[in-house]
């Protein structure tokens, strides 16, 4: 399993920041690699709610099933994905900070290939500066810089 984490403090209300993040359409705006992401199910979001999630993926798009995993307002949203080579569990978590919000975000990817497997210490590495990258733009788009 290849896990990263990373954190970030947003000035910025906990409330918004948390709309922000949980807002599927401004999703490719601040995830380097969406393409974009739109719920699959009817209903109120929630846990259990199904998304489908379209990425760039070595220059092509690539697609993922997911569902949310968690779901608490202002403090959490996790979600789990899945294609023929990944599972990948994507969490955050926010906090009211002096200044903002502070916002963790934790990725854990299972291999599901031989090759994916063996990669694993390349996909880490790539995945970690991805997540800090994304953090950056969400951080600027937060605060209006």
């Amino acid at each position: 399993m290849i896990q990263n984490e990373t954190e970030v403090l947003i000035g910025r209300p906990v409330e918004e920041v948390f709309a922000f993040v949980d807002d599927e359409g401004k999703t490719p705006q601040w995830l380097g690699l969406c393409v974009s992401l739109a719920r699959a199910s009817d209903g109120p979001k929630g846990v259990g709610t199904k998304l489908h999630y379209v990425h760039r993926e070595g220059g092509r798009a690539a697609s993922m099933d997911g569902v949310v995993t968690a779901y608490e307002p202002g403090q959490r949203l996790g979600m789990n994905y899945t294609d023929r080579a990944f599972d990948v569990a994507v969490d955050f978590w926010l906090a009211a900070a002096d200044g903002g919000t502070t916002l963790r975000h934790a990725t854990a990817i299972t291999p599901k290939t031989f090759v994916g497997r063996l990669m694993s210490p390349l996909i880490g590495g790539m995945t970690r500066r991805q997540m800090q990258k994304d953090l950056q733009m969400l951080k600027g788009l937060l605060e209006g810089g």
